[in-house]
């Protein structure tokens, strides 16, 4: 079941996509005024922010298993490169 706020987001985002297909093909480009570029920004922003906290927590929730791969895959690669310098 969706909550009230993500049907605000979902409804956003549906609009935006629309206002964006219907206009990408229009010779003449949209212009905003300074009232509707204050609006779309803070739009925006209340948008990005919920994004950003969840996109953070999950890089904390996978860091120590990307360092992990990161390690393995350095230490693979160097037990290559002396290898083939010792002709193994």
């Amino acid at each position: 079941m969706l909550t009230n706020k993500s049907n605000i987001n979902c409804s956003f985002f549906l609009t935006f996509l629309f206002i964006s297909m219907t206009t990408s093909c229009s010779e003449e480009p949209l212009y905003l005024n300074s009232s509707q570029q204050r609006l779309v920004d803070t739009l925006v922003k209340h948008q990005i922010l919920p994004l950003r906290l969840e996109i953070d927590s999950l890089c904390d929730l996978r860091f120590d298993e990307e360092v992990e791969k990161a390690k393995d895959s350095i230490v693979t690669l160097r037990i290559r490169e002396i290898n083939k310098k010792l002709g193994i």
